[in-house]
């Protein structure tokens, strides 16, 4: 494999920020050989990254690392199907771990992520929304009923303009008048 795979893990590491004890975990992962047997080095990379945050209980989302690495989707998960078919394991985050994350990153108190628990729950039962979108959308109506102007810039573009959108503040169609 070389050390090609271990300095692409190192630069996306940093890229992401994800906390080094994650980066050396992925890198005891590339040596397995499950993980060998997949085509490209990013591959690679990408499946390793992920199941050791998700082993840790870092969250990180496959639109991270797929923008990171810049790959396409559908090669991640076609890769972290072989993954699981090899009897490798991968943990799903829940709402529950990314509403501390995000609500740390809007800036609210702790009395606010009690709150957005409850929103995410209430949203889980009428909503498709994912887990990360629940967070987001938990923690951002938590902060504004508590009087508190959630910091949405502190977020990455993509989860910024899809709260933006989804509030309501995207581009407007323009509607005939009448």
């Amino acid at each position: 494999m070389g050390n090609g795979c271990f300095q692409v893990l190192s630069q996306v590491r940093e890229l992401l920020s994800v906390p080094s004890y994650v980066e050396e975990e992925a890198s005891h992962l590339l040596a397995d050989p499950r993980i060998s047997e997949l085509r490209s080095c990013y591959q690679r990379v990408a499946i390793s990254l992920l199941v050791a945050s998700r082993k840790l209980g870092v969250p990180l989302s496959t639109d991270e690392v797929v923008i990171a690495l810049g790959i396409k989707k559908s090669d991640l998960l076609k890769a972290l199907w072989k993954w699981k078919k090899t009897g490798g394991e991968f943990k799903e985050i829940s709402d529950e771990e990314w509403i501390p994350q995000i609500a740390q990153k809007f800036g609210l108190p702790p009395v606010c992520e009690r709150r957005a628990r409850e929103i995410s729950s209430s949203l889980r039962l009428r909503g498709n929304l994912d887990a990360k979108k629940r967070a987001l959308i938990s923690c951002y109506i938590s902060g504004l009923e508590q009087g508190i102007s959630p910091r949405i810039g502190a977020l990455k573009r993509g989860d910024r303009l899809w709260l933006l959108r989804f509030a309501g503040f995207g581009h407007a169609r323009k509607r005939p008048i009448g």
